[in-house]
């Protein structure tokens, strides 16, 4: 039984990166590991561009996680980093937590999540939110995002994420994305 809580604890990380949330509202427990990869497509007027992440996760206590991200693709720009942190606020059914962090791409910006998930069953989850950014550009950019995703532990180190995020104002853009997730403990 401990090894099936680990797994549907372990796999729900991973928070805020400029609206790619790669993630439900659980987070990981005290001392446990996650890497993940997600490839994004990005939709700005018709026009997709395609951006790689690559994600990790450490629980520092019971119900507080770090995360950490790095984009990599992005036509014309730097990289994207970001650190987030994720709190779980109400962990009854449906569960729900605020992700707040920092993130740089072509400028430096803050990060704050909501996000709301609903489990179906010990394997399966569907969750959804809000993500908002505070992008230090010049002028100053408050991109917001509605999202919806599942997730899906398919091995038992291993869950399966797919996520879409509907940009809400400018310059928010739509966004899809999938990946796998891995746990270490």
């Amino acid at each position: 039984m401990r090894p099936k809580l680990f797994l549907l604890s372990a796999f729900l990380m991973l928070g805020s990166v400029s609206a790619q949330v790669f993630n439900t509202a659980h987070v990981l427990p005290p001392g446990k590991v996650s890497l993940g990869i997600n490839p994004i497509m990005l939709n700005n007027s018709g026009v997709n561009d395609f951006v790689l992440f690559l994600h990790g996760g450490y629980g520092l206590k019971p119900g507080l996680d770090l995360g950490a991200r790095l984009g990599v693709g992005y036509e014309g720009s730097n990289n994207y980093w970001g650190l987030d942190l994720e709190w779980v606020l109400n962990s009854a059914r449906p569960l729900f937590s605020v992700t707040t962090g920092i993130h740089a791409l072509e400028d430096i910006g803050l990060d704050l999540t909501g996000n709301l998930t609903f489990p179906m069953n010990r394997t399966a989850h569907v969750y959804c939110g809000i993500d908002s950014d505070i992008n230090f550009s010049d002028p100053v950019r408050m991109p917001v995002w509605l999202f919806a995703g599942a997730d899906v532990i398919v091995e038992r180190n291993m869950a399966l994420l797919f996520e879409l995020n509907f940009g809400v104002t400018e310059p928010a853009t739509n966004i899809f994305s999938f990946g796998l997730t891995f746990y270490f403990r």
